[in-house]
Protein backbone atom coordinates (compact mmCIF):
# COMPACT_ATOMS: atom_id res chain seq x y z
CA UNK A 1 0.00 0.00 0.00
CA UNK A 2 1.84 3.44 -1.27
CA UNK A 3 1.36 6.47 0.74
CA UNK A 4 -1.04 7.90 -0.72
CA UNK A 5 -3.82 5.32 0.05
CA UNK A 6 -6.24 6.13 2.85
CA UNK A 7 -5.87 9.31 2.62
CA UNK A 8 -8.64 11.82 1.85
CA UNK A 9 -8.04 15.28 0.85
CA UNK A 10 -10.50 18.18 0.25
CA UNK A 11 -9.66 21.32 -1.73
CA UNK A 12 -11.38 24.42 -1.32
CA UNK A 13 -10.14 27.52 -3.42
CA UNK A 14 -10.98 30.86 -2.60
CA UNK A 15 -9.72 34.51 -2.96
CA UNK A 16 -7.76 35.83 0.27
CA UNK A 17 -5.22 38.06 1.87
CA UNK A 18 -2.52 37.49 3.86
CA UNK A 19 -0.75 39.00 6.73
CA UNK A 20 2.46 37.95 7.83
CA UNK A 21 4.31 39.71 11.21
CA UNK A 22 8.04 38.53 11.76
CA UNK A 23 10.02 39.92 14.94
CA UNK A 24 13.75 40.49 14.29
CA UNK A 25 16.36 40.52 16.81
CA UNK A 26 14.58 37.27 18.05
CA UNK A 27 17.40 35.13 17.22
CA UNK A 28 19.85 37.12 19.46
CA UNK A 29 17.79 37.24 22.12
CA UNK A 30 16.61 33.95 22.29
CA UNK A 31 20.81 33.13 22.40
CA UNK A 32 21.05 35.34 25.14
CA UNK A 33 18.01 35.43 27.04
CA UNK A 34 16.57 32.27 29.28
CA UNK A 35 13.95 30.35 27.19
CA UNK A 36 11.24 30.54 29.99
CA UNK A 37 11.70 34.40 29.48
CA UNK A 38 11.40 34.53 25.58
CA UNK A 39 8.36 32.29 25.96
CA UNK A 40 6.44 34.50 27.98
CA UNK A 41 7.70 37.22 25.34
CA UNK A 42 6.43 35.46 22.62
CA UNK A 43 3.10 33.93 24.12
CA UNK A 44 2.48 37.41 24.91
CA UNK A 45 2.82 38.54 21.39
CA UNK A 46 1.00 35.54 19.70
CA UNK A 47 -2.00 36.09 21.99
CA UNK A 48 -2.09 39.65 20.98
CA UNK A 49 -1.89 38.97 17.46
CA UNK A 50 -4.73 36.33 18.02
CA UNK A 51 -6.88 38.62 19.47
CA UNK A 52 -6.67 41.67 16.88
CA UNK A 53 -7.26 38.97 14.17
CA UNK A 54 -10.23 37.59 15.90
CA UNK A 55 -11.53 41.14 16.90
CA UNK A 56 -11.07 42.71 13.64
CA UNK A 57 -12.17 39.65 11.33
CA UNK A 58 -15.75 37.63 11.37
CA UNK A 59 -14.87 33.95 12.10
CA UNK A 60 -15.81 33.03 8.59
CA UNK A 61 -13.59 35.41 7.14
CA UNK A 62 -10.26 34.06 9.29
CA UNK A 63 -9.22 30.64 7.31
CA UNK A 64 -6.48 29.98 9.72
CA UNK A 65 -4.02 31.77 12.19
CA UNK A 66 -0.68 30.05 11.68
CA UNK A 67 2.49 30.61 14.74
CA UNK A 68 5.74 29.33 13.50
CA UNK A 69 8.48 30.14 16.22
CA UNK A 70 8.46 34.26 15.99
CA UNK A 71 6.38 34.66 13.01
CA UNK A 72 2.32 34.54 12.66
CA UNK A 73 0.47 34.69 9.48
CA UNK A 74 -3.01 35.15 8.87
CA UNK A 75 -4.71 33.80 6.13
CA UNK A 76 -7.92 35.64 5.46
CA UNK A 77 -10.87 34.89 3.08
CA UNK A 78 -12.27 38.06 0.84
CA UNK A 79 -16.08 37.09 1.26
CA UNK A 80 -18.41 39.62 1.17
CA UNK A 81 -15.66 42.54 0.02
CA UNK A 82 -14.40 44.23 -3.55
CA UNK A 83 -10.80 44.65 -3.86
CA UNK A 84 -10.42 47.53 -2.82
CA UNK A 85 -12.29 47.54 0.30
CA UNK A 86 -10.58 44.03 1.35
CA UNK A 87 -7.16 45.68 1.10
CA UNK A 88 -8.42 47.94 2.89
CA UNK A 89 -9.48 46.25 5.82
CA UNK A 90 -6.21 44.56 5.77
CA UNK A 91 -4.44 47.68 5.99
CA UNK A 92 -5.98 49.00 9.17
CA UNK A 93 -6.00 45.52 10.78
CA UNK A 94 -2.18 45.56 10.15
CA UNK A 95 -2.22 49.22 11.38
CA UNK A 96 -3.67 47.91 14.58
CA UNK A 97 -1.14 45.11 14.89
CA UNK A 98 1.23 47.45 14.48
CA UNK A 99 0.53 49.52 16.90
CA UNK A 100 -0.42 47.09 19.52
CA UNK A 101 2.78 44.75 18.89
CA UNK A 102 5.14 47.99 19.64
CA UNK A 103 3.47 49.19 22.86
CA UNK A 104 3.69 45.20 23.94
CA UNK A 105 7.01 44.94 22.72
CA UNK A 106 8.32 48.53 24.46
CA UNK A 107 6.88 47.26 27.83
CA UNK A 108 8.87 44.57 27.39
CA UNK A 109 11.68 45.82 26.45
CA UNK A 110 11.29 47.60 30.59
CA UNK A 111 10.54 44.21 31.99
CA UNK A 112 13.31 41.96 30.53
CA UNK A 113 16.39 44.12 30.12
CA UNK A 114 18.36 43.91 26.62
CA UNK A 115 15.79 43.47 24.45
CA UNK A 116 16.86 46.63 22.62
CA UNK A 117 17.45 45.11 18.77
CA UNK A 118 13.83 43.45 18.79
CA UNK A 119 11.55 45.04 16.42
CA UNK A 120 9.12 43.77 13.56
CA UNK A 121 8.04 43.73 10.21
CA UNK A 122 4.55 43.01 8.85
CA UNK A 123 4.08 42.18 4.71
CA UNK A 124 0.34 42.29 3.21
CA UNK A 125 -0.18 40.31 -0.11
CA UNK A 126 -3.21 39.14 -1.90
CA UNK A 127 -3.44 36.09 -4.31
CA UNK A 128 -5.82 33.26 -5.26
CA UNK A 129 -5.41 30.77 -2.67
CA UNK A 130 -5.79 26.67 -2.25
CA UNK A 131 -6.70 25.43 0.47
CA UNK A 132 -6.01 21.27 0.94
CA UNK A 133 -7.35 19.39 3.99
CA UNK A 134 -5.69 16.10 3.96
CA UNK A 135 -7.16 13.09 6.19
CA UNK A 136 -4.84 10.72 6.83
CA UNK A 137 -7.52 9.04 9.49
CA UNK A 138 -10.06 10.22 12.28
CA UNK A 139 -8.33 11.74 14.35
CA UNK A 140 -5.53 13.17 12.12
CA UNK A 141 -5.60 16.15 9.29
CA UNK A 142 -3.25 19.07 8.54
CA UNK A 143 -4.02 21.98 5.76
CA UNK A 144 -1.56 22.97 3.57
CA UNK A 145 -2.14 26.82 1.57
CA UNK A 146 -0.60 27.16 -1.66
CA UNK A 147 -0.80 31.01 -2.73
CA UNK A 148 1.51 33.45 -4.20
CA UNK A 149 0.33 35.89 -1.40
CA UNK A 150 1.89 33.54 1.04
CA UNK A 151 5.70 33.43 -0.05
CA UNK A 152 5.48 37.06 -1.26
CA UNK A 153 3.56 38.80 2.32
CA UNK A 154 6.83 36.25 4.45
CA UNK A 155 9.57 37.68 2.37
CA UNK A 156 8.13 41.19 3.05
CA UNK A 157 7.62 41.08 6.38
CA UNK A 158 10.91 38.91 6.94
CA UNK A 159 13.39 40.52 4.61
CA UNK A 160 13.05 44.17 4.10
CA UNK A 161 15.76 46.29 5.33
CA UNK A 162 14.09 48.77 7.80
CA UNK A 163 14.96 50.82 10.59
CA UNK A 164 11.80 50.89 12.36
CA UNK A 165 8.55 48.23 12.24
CA UNK A 166 6.95 49.14 9.19
CA UNK A 167 3.90 47.60 6.69
CA UNK A 168 4.58 46.51 3.55
CA UNK A 169 2.22 46.86 0.79
CA UNK A 170 2.92 44.12 -2.15
CA UNK A 171 3.36 45.58 -5.24
CA UNK A 172 1.50 43.07 -7.30
CA UNK A 173 -1.31 44.26 -5.00
CA UNK A 174 -1.03 47.50 -5.21
CA UNK A 175 -1.04 47.20 -8.96
CA UNK A 176 -4.63 45.20 -9.63
CA UNK A 177 -6.32 47.80 -7.85
CA UNK A 178 -4.40 51.04 -7.77
CA UNK A 179 -7.16 52.90 -10.07
CA UNK A 180 -9.05 52.57 -6.71
CA UNK A 181 -6.53 54.25 -4.34
CA UNK A 182 -7.59 57.55 -3.63
CA UNK A 183 -3.74 58.54 -3.39
CA UNK A 184 -1.56 61.60 -3.32
CA UNK A 185 1.61 62.17 -3.98
CA UNK A 186 3.84 64.20 -2.50
CA UNK A 187 6.47 63.54 -4.80
CA UNK A 188 8.11 60.48 -6.39
CA UNK A 189 9.01 58.82 -3.37
CA UNK A 190 6.33 60.09 -0.83
CA UNK A 191 2.34 58.80 -0.98
CA UNK A 192 -0.24 59.34 1.16
CA UNK A 193 -2.60 55.94 0.80
CA UNK A 194 -5.37 55.29 3.32
CA UNK A 195 -5.00 58.68 5.12
CA UNK A 196 -1.03 57.13 6.22
CA UNK A 197 2.19 58.34 4.60
CA UNK A 198 4.18 55.82 2.85
CA UNK A 199 7.40 56.07 1.29
CA UNK A 200 7.73 54.24 -2.20
CA UNK A 201 10.60 51.18 -2.29
CA UNK A 202 11.67 50.26 -5.44
CA UNK A 203 12.15 46.67 -4.61
CA UNK A 204 10.60 43.61 -6.86
CA UNK A 205 8.07 43.01 -4.67
CA UNK A 206 7.19 46.06 -2.08
CA UNK A 207 5.79 48.59 -3.38
CA UNK A 208 4.61 51.23 -0.52
CA UNK A 209 5.98 50.92 3.58
CA UNK A 210 4.05 52.72 5.74
CA UNK A 211 6.60 54.58 7.63
CA UNK A 212 5.91 57.65 10.60
CA UNK A 213 6.51 61.07 9.02
CA UNK A 214 8.88 62.02 11.57
CA UNK A 215 11.36 59.15 10.43
CA UNK A 216 12.55 60.44 7.08
CA UNK A 217 12.51 64.09 8.19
Amino acid sequence: MNDDECINIISDSFYGGVIYIDLRGYTKIVNEKPLTNIAKIICSYQNKVKSIIENNFDLNEISSIEFVGDSVMSIIRKNSFDNYSFGNKLFEVSCKLKDEIYKLIENKKNEYYGLNDLDFGIGISTSDILKRTVYENDLDKRNIYFGNSLNRACKIGDRMNSKKNYIGIDKRMYDENNDMYNISVENDNYYIMYNKFFIKKEKPIVHLILRDRSEEH
